[in-house]
Order: structure tokens, then C-alpha cells, then sequence
């Protein structure tokens, strides 16, 4: 039978693995709601944003138990920097997510989200993390970052964290494949191969049999 599971801001997640002073990764916080929530439940956050001039709200900016880290998140660390690219809707700011292939429309060439800037940024992995914060595992970690999901999961540390939700960005045309569903199969089957899908909220898209996946959460099979 499966656990209980709640989800906030359209992240899913086990409650019964979030143990108070546990530590939650938040991947894209950039509104803020995600860690807001956690630090009030008890949890030691880390958010992670690239943007520029973010805007912490007060009532977590000087919380000790909350960590904010202008960086951005990668798979493999090849450099100590990469190029962000910001949008006039913050959403759809990327590591990957470049202008030349995104956000036009078809005919004519007209910007659906407007560029607005690109710069370098800090980047790190999920181990760094865990090493500069002395983490043994995290409770919960969260990836909305955009299409960078795609090559943090490939190369994903087994044993990091109990629950992790990702939201996929399968319509912004970043996928490694264009088989879709053999991706999303190949990963829980080859891949994650200590996780289980615990929930998964997706919508069908245009091409028949193929779906948007909002909310997928992925637990440690020792925690089912």
C-alpha cells in the first residue's frame, strides 16, 4: 500500500519522509513558496536560483535555517561557470533553454516568452552540495529547473537524497531523445534504478501517446 503524499506548488512529496531538521534541495526556488513551506514545517533548506537580483522574501532571508545559493545546478561539472539565459517571464530562465531554439513562434519569427539577458553563473552538482554542507542525505530534493533536469538525472547520485519530484519540460523541445516515452521508460528501468515512481501527474499531449509530465515523484525503494 502506498504512503500518503502531499503536494505543494505542484511538487509531490512523502510527508512521512521528512524528518524535522531534515535537509530539503530546492532546484529553481524561485518564488520562494517551496522553501517557504518546508522551512515552516522544520526542514533545513538550500534554494538554489541563478538569477540575478533575486528577491528573498523577509521572512525567510535571515532564517537559520534556510541557505540561498545564486548558483545553478548541472550533472557533470565541466568548468566553474555557465552561460543563463533570462526571459521576461522568469519561468522559463535556463541553462539550456537558448533563445536560437526557443520561444519563437513558428511564423515569423516573433518571441512568444521576450529575451532579455544572458551571464555567467557559478554552477555546482548535487555532490558538492552534499560535501560543502556535510549532507549524508537529503529528505527531499526538488528539480524545476527548466530542461537542466534532463542531464542531472543521467547522471544522478544513487544514495543523495529518500524522494525526489522533478518537473519535466518535454514541451520546450530539449528532450536527449525524441522517443519520449522509451526516455522516461529507459530512466526508471536503467537509471534511477534504486527509485520508484511513487506519483506521477501527466497530460497528453498533441502526438497521441505522448505526455507532459508536471509532477513525477521518484523514492528510494527501501522507503516504499
Amino acid at each position: 500500500m502506498r504512503k500518503k503524499t502531499k503536494t505543494v506548488h505542484q511538487h509531490t512529496f512523502r510527508e512521512d519522509l521528512l524528518k524535522e531538521g531534515g535537509w530539503v534541495l530546492d532546484l529553481g526556488c524561485n518564488d520562494f513558496i517551496f522553501s517557504s513551506f518546508m522551512i515552516n514545517r522544520g526542514m533545513k533548506v538550500i534554494g538554489l536560483d541563478p538569477i540575478k537580483n533575486i528577491n528573498i522574501p523577509d521572512d525567510i532571508k535571515n532564517n537559520e535555517n534556510f541557505t540561498y545559493l545564486q548558483r545553478a545546478c548541472v550533472g557533470i561539472k565541466e568548468s566553474d561557470t555557465a552561460t543563463y539565459y533570462e526571459y521576461q517571464s522568469w519561468g522559463a530562465n535556463s541553462l539550456v533553454n537558448t533563445p536560437d531554439l526557443l520561444h519563437r513562434e513558428r511564423n515569423g519569427g516573433h518571441a512568444k516568452n521576450p529575451y532579455k539577458d544572458s551571464y555567467q553563473v557559478p554552477i555546482t552538482t548535487i555532490n558538492e552540495l552534499m560535501e560543502e554542507f556535510n549532507i549524508i542525505k537529503f529528505d527531499y530534493i526538488k528539480i524545476d529547473i527548466e530542461g537542466g533536469e534532463y542531464e542531472i538525472l543521467a547522471n544522478f547520485p544513487k544514495e543523495c537524497t529518500k524522494q525526489f519530484s522533478v518537473e519535466y519540460h518535454d514541451f520546450l523541445g530539449l528532450n536527449p531523445t525524441d522517443d519520449v516515452e522509451h526516455y522516461h521508460k529507459d530512466l526508471i528501468e536503467n537509471v534511477l534504478t534504486n527509485f520508484s515512481i511513487e506519483s506521477e501527474n501527466k497530460t497528453e499531449m498533441k502526438n497521441k501517446g505522448t505526455y507532459q509530465r508536471d509532477d513525477v515523484l521518484y523514492v528510494q525503494k527501501q522507503y516504499l
